[in-house]
């Protein structure tokens, strides 16, 4: 008996088939005995009706079990290692795929319904420190300026129409400027501003918007997913930002807001910081018992006639000195950045944070959407433009006295005593991994919402080694 086919010739005999167990079937034994040898197949047992009608499948059989008799183990232990294991961090949403890289075994997952709040209570009041300032310039080389200069809060005539935001914008300059270490900047200007300080007493170091998103995880607010990246140096935990692009290019859509071009209109930068594309500063201040340096930008100071202060005129003074000399200061670290001493400090007091908003929202639900980044700023002004369009008709300046703040914290009392709970859980989660490495992960949309710890496997440290040997002493 032949095995049919359709391109057999009427009244012709077909040649006798060779098929192979993985059913493949070849016009001789010699063109079977071939794919053998370049794709063994398993061995599986062959219907008795098919041995007996097609003599070439047993050898088909024979040719398989040689060669699988013959295959090294070597080679499939080859394939395994090459294989790479996959990243434990697993999504259905595409926008959140690069949060992978770098993800490896799961090391704790954290509910923020579960989070315990801890026992001291997180009051503002215990005051805070400036730890230091810089400015970022616009420059092929990244430069700063130390101590820096926020803009001043320059107001225009009423009504005014601004244009649309465009061209570059940064999501995270000191990441755009410094990829490789983010914080080194932050160690640089503490050297030229404070150098007797130490971190050893630190007990985190994070930029304010991480802190706005593990707050809004622990009150249980809907937001986007998020990932940061996690150190631990000595006692200290080091949060690190961690965004897809550190900087986008806005085209001035429908969808763009007019944020940065208002400020940009209401500001005014001073003598010898013309150049200046960004103002942070860092304040070290007690959050439940734990010891916090928060990094956060600055979007201007607010001088309302006397009644708060003004940078002195020693500070300005040393402003138009320093900007006769664009020669790089001489420290110690030798970092990535150029640091030029340059600029003056405002008061904390004069601080504020910049908005616009369309005039149909409400003012009252802005306010309160911002009050968590004001709080952990520590900034007391607020200042609102409103528009239609473009078209601005009224701006609001609200002054949030030391008894808005308590007011506010007292409120949020639980949330933000969970949030001191939560961050002692990270540093004990990265100071347990070997590589005192670890990266958060937080997706949105998920039933539960959970912060996933994995063991980091990018390798890469925090800081310059020079650095940890001149801020930590232990």
């Amino acid at each position: 008996m032949t095995l049919p086919s359709s391109s057999q010739p009427p009244g012709t005999t077909a040649p006798i088939a060779s098929v192979c167990v993985c059913r493949r079937r070849f016009g001789s034994v010699k063109a079977l005995e071939q794919h053998q040898r370049n794709k063994p197949c398993p061995i599986s047992p062959v219907p008795a009706t098919a041995n007996e009608a097609t003599p070439g499948i047993v050898k088909s059989q024979v040719s398989a079990a040689e060669t699988a008799a013959s295959t090294p183990v070597k080679n499939k232990e080859k394939k395994k290692k090459k294989q790479k294991a996959a990243p434990t961090f697993k999504t259905e949403d595409q926008r959140d795929q690069w949060m992978a890289k770098g993800a490896g075994e799961l090391v704790e997952t954290i509910n923020s319904q579960s989070l315990e709040p801890v026992d001291v209570p997180v009051s503002s009041r215990d005051g805070h420190e400036l730890i230091c300032s810089y400015s970022w310039m616009h420059s092929r080389v990244p430069t700063v300026c130390v101590p820096g200069a926020a803009p001043k809060w320059a107001p225009l005539p009423l009504p005014i129409q601004i244009p649309k935001d465009s061209g570059v914008q940064y999501v995270d300059q000191n990441a755009a400027r410094v990829p490789r270490y983010p914080f080194e900047v932050l160690f640089q200007a503490t050297e030229v501003m404070n150098p007797g300080f130490r971190f050893d007493g630190v007990d985190v170091l994070v930029n304010r918007s991480s802190l706005r998103r593990l707050f809004d995880f622990c009150r249980r607010h809907k937001q986007d997913s998020f990932r940061l990246n996690l150190f631990a140096l000595n006692n200290t935990l080091i949060i690190d930002r961690c965004e897809k692009k550190a900087k986008i290019r806005v085209q001035g859509s429908t969808s763009t807001g007019f944020g940065h071009s208002f400020e940009t209109h209401f500001t005014q930068l001073p003598s010898g910081m013309e150049t200046s594309s960004g103002y942070h500063r860092v304040l070290q201040y007690n959050l439940g018992g734990l010891t916090c340096a928060v990094r956060f930008e600055v979007d201007a100071y607010y001088h309302d006639h006397g009644l708060t202060p003004t940078p002195s005129q020693a500070g300005d003074e040393n402003t138009e000195q320093a900007a006769a000399s664009n020669t790089p200061v001489q420290l110690a670290i030798n970092g990535q950045v150029k640091v030029i001493q340059r600029g003056s400090t405002a008061p904390q007091s004069t601080i504020a944070e910049i908005k616009t908003r369309p005039r149909k929202r409400n003012l009252h639900s802005e306010l309160s959407q911002t009050m968590p980044q004001l709080w952990f700023g520590r900034t007391p002004y607020f200042i609102l433009g409103g528009h239609s369009s473009g078209s601005f008709e009224a701006i609001d300046v609200r002054y949030n006295t030391p008894g808005k703040f308590e007011a506010w914290e007292t409120s949020n009392q639980g949330s933000l005593c969970k949030l001191a709970r939560l961050l002692g859980l990270l540093r004990d989660a990265v100071k347990g991994t070997p590589e005192r490495s670890c990266v958060a992960i937080m997706q949105r949309g998920a039933e539960s919402m959970c912060l996933e710890i994995f063991r980091s496997t990018h390798g890469r440290k925090p800081l310059p080694d020079p650095v940890v040997k001149m801020f930590w002493t232990e």
